[in-house]
């Protein structure tokens, strides 16, 4: 019989506070939960637990942990000496009988208890959370499920369909639209721990996790942190950039040598060259309130531009922008060229959607990612399959200045609004 894993349901101390009962009864509680079983007798089970109990003295928290630990093991497998031995030498167990009264975890050891922390979710992590970027999954999962008020049943359940890849949702699902919960076991989603940390652990994000990721990792089948450079999250072996449609996303080019592009002068000298005065130039940089944008952006529909503009002459402009060895080759800034200049009495938002697949292409070229999904905190997602914007994604700028933009993105990469 596999032993009980006691440290899949501890949190390093943070359990659910309880009326503390005098010591001698916690002793007793304890020890009558000891059940009977076909490897150890009960005597010996008793007797190991008893060295345990002396241990930690009369600490009435810490005999309150170790009763409700072991309440939880007793619901799941039976005692055996060989589990307890175990259990005690481990840091959490050692924590219990350390002298200190406290067993806050310090910063000089904080690492190593996160480290446990993967231990804890042993079952979780057989097929996901493999890398050190998701150790905070695992602390803020964990601490979620002791402390959610569940019964140990609800847990039980919990654990067990979160910890079975047949049960979340596949790489080969996710198509189109839809909400997760769809494409997970319906047992699973109605179960009330789902339900009551779905949007807090969209919202979950940290080093190297945005928002969004989190949901996806934990729900997700054969899933984990992406390796760098392959998008976000890896699902059945297949990598996704993942973008929080709450709030938007960016695409960019990818291209580092253009991080430092300074645009505004790029921008200035292109309409100089054009025929466009300094006054024009401050004119159409100027908002209706007055105020002088920080950087002179690119307005493709302005009159003192709109009729200026050629293809040639929109090639030169692009292939500062998103040309180089590793941009867009010369027959792609040839294509883009003509959409703009075909378009050019558009909006710059409406010609950013013509512009989104040679962006994107860059994008995910730089990413190495399968496909883009946009999710949000209800769970809805929208695959992003082709290159092509799907409907109900907005542009909501194209940033052809670097004024004001505190984002270390190369300039002419788009914001999206999902």
């Amino acid at each position: 019989m596999k032993d009980f894993d006691l440290r899949k349901y501890l949190s390093e101390g943070r359990l659910l506070k309880e009326n503390k009962p005098t010591v001698d009864k916690l002793k007793q509680d304890i020890l009558d939960l000891i059940p009977m079983n076909e490897q150890d007798s009960a005597q010996e089970v008793r007797d190991v637990m008893l060295d345990i109990i002396n241990q930690i003295g009369d600490d009435v928290e810490k005999l309150t942990q170790l009763k409700k630990a072991m309440a939880i093991t007793s619901n799941k497998n039976l005692l055996t000496v060989d589990f307890l031995n175990k259990f005690i030498k481990s840091e959490y167990g050692q924590r219990l009988v350390s002298d200190k009264t406290s067993i806050t975890p310090t910063r000089k050891n904080s690492k190593d208890l996160r480290l446990d922390k993967v231990e804890a979710l042993e079952d979780l992590t057989d097929d996901h959370f493999k890398t050190k970027g998701t150790l905070g999954i695992f602390k803020w999962l964990l601490e979620k499920i002791l402390n959610s008020g569940e019964e140990i049943e609800t847990i039980n359940q919990y654990l067990d369909l979160t910890s079975n890849p047949d049960n979340l949702i596949k790489a080969s699902d996710l198509k189109g639209t839809g909400n997760i919960d769809s494409l997970i076991n319906p047992t699973l989603v109605k179960n009330p721990i789902y339900q009551s940390i779905k949007s807090p652990l969209f919202n979950l994000n940290g080093k190297g996790i945005g928002k969004g990721e989190a949901l996806l990792i934990v729900y997700s089948s054969n899933s984990g942190e992406a390796p760098s450079k392959q998008g976000d999250v890896i699902i059945d072996g297949e990598y996704f950039e993942v973008k929080n449609s709450d709030s938007g996303g960016s695409i960019d080019s990818g291209i580092d040598s253009k991080k430092k592009l300074n645009i505004d002068n790029i921008n200035a000298e292109f309409i100089s060259d054009l025929g466009v005065s300094k006054d024009q130039i401050e004119l159409m940089n100027t908002q209706k309130g007055g105020k002088r944008n920080k950087g002179t952006k690119m307005i493709f529909n302005h009159p003192s531009v709109s009729e200026y503009l050629t293809p040639e002459n929109l090639q030169s402009y692009f292939t500062k922008l998103y040309g180089s060895s590793d941009g867009l080759d010369e027959s792609d800034i040839i294509s883009l060229s003509q959409e703009v200049y075909s378009n050019k009495d558009q909006s710059n938002k409406s010609i950013a959607r013509l512009i989104f697949p040679y962006v994107y292409k860059l994008y995910k070229s730089k990413k190495n990612f399968n496909g883009l999904i946009l999710l949000n905190s209800q769970g809805e997602f929208m695959m992003v399959e082709g290159d092509i914007l799907p409907q109900g994604v907005e542009v909501s700028d194209w940033v052809l200045s670097t004024g004001g933009n505190n984002q270390s993105l190369p300039p002419g990469y788009i914001n999206l609004k999902f």
